[in-house]
Parts: C-alpha cells; structure tokens; sequence
C-alpha cells in the first residue's frame, strides 16, 4: 500500500509540493488527495484538519506539518533524503517555520492544482469526476 500525502488542492504551492514529489517518486510509493475529497475524508476517519495542513498517512498513522514533510523527503531517496538530518532540530521550531509558510503559502503560488502529466492521474486518490474539473485538472 501506498503512503498517501493529503494535501490543500486548492493551494498553488501544495500543488507545487505534489508535481515535485511525484516527478523524483520514481518507486511510485505516494500517492495523493486532497484535503477537500472524500478519500482524504475517509483516510481520516471523517476529521476535518485545517486547509493548511500538510498531512501523510502511513499505514493508518497520520503525520502532520514538519513531521509529514520530512518522512516524504526521506521516501524519496537520494538527496532528499538527507533532509532526514532535520529531524535533530526539536519539532516545536520545525513546526514553527512549517507554520511561517503556511500562512504565506497563498503568496507562493497560483491557487489551482496544474498537475501536468496524465500518467500521475493513477496516484490520486480522488474520484475520477473530481480529478476532472478544478482543482484536478490534468492536462494529456
């Protein structure tokens, strides 16, 4: 089973965050939804995180923020995995900075979900009418 990374499908710079996991996944181990479908809803139990959260669930755990961040680095190898060594700064200041850019992340990018490439449609875990229309566009 996949991990799957939850994210805000209607952020720009999430949506940034998702084409670059998917373009160095090369072993295909993520998969993704948005935090607004009812995968993500599912994935959670019904709880409603909030919109700039950054979430990964990993065999029914779920990881938040800097924590979410830093295990996905580390999925996808060779040098993002280095990233890992993060992990030795205390969480409360990771998160802190994850918080900094949360509340920019408007300012770092269009608000719509471009994916770009139809052979990443399989990962989403969203329906296929969803993966459709905004925010899913995804272009052939």
């Amino acid at each position: 089973m996949r991990d799957v990374i939850l994210f805000d499908g209607d952020c720009g710079l999430c949506s940034r965050v998702v084409r670059f996991v998917l373009a160095r996944d090369s072993a295909g181990r993520f998969a993704f939804a948005s935090l607004q479908g009812a995968a993500a809803r599912g994935l959670l139990g019904g709880r409603t995180p909030a919109l700039d959260s950054f979430l990964l669930v990993r065999n029914g755990a779920v990881l938040e923020r800097s924590e979410a961040a830093l295990a996905v680095a580390r999925g996808l190898g060779w040098p993002w995995r280095a990233l890992g060594l993060l992990r030795w700064i205390p969480r409360a200041a990771r998160d802190a900075a994850y918080d900094v850019v949360a509340r920019h992340r408007a300012l770092l990018g269009p608000p719509l979900c471009e994916l770009g490439d139809a052979r990443w449609k399989e990962r989403s875990l969203d329906t296929p009418a969803a993966r459709d229309s905004p925010p899913w566009r995804i272009h052939a």
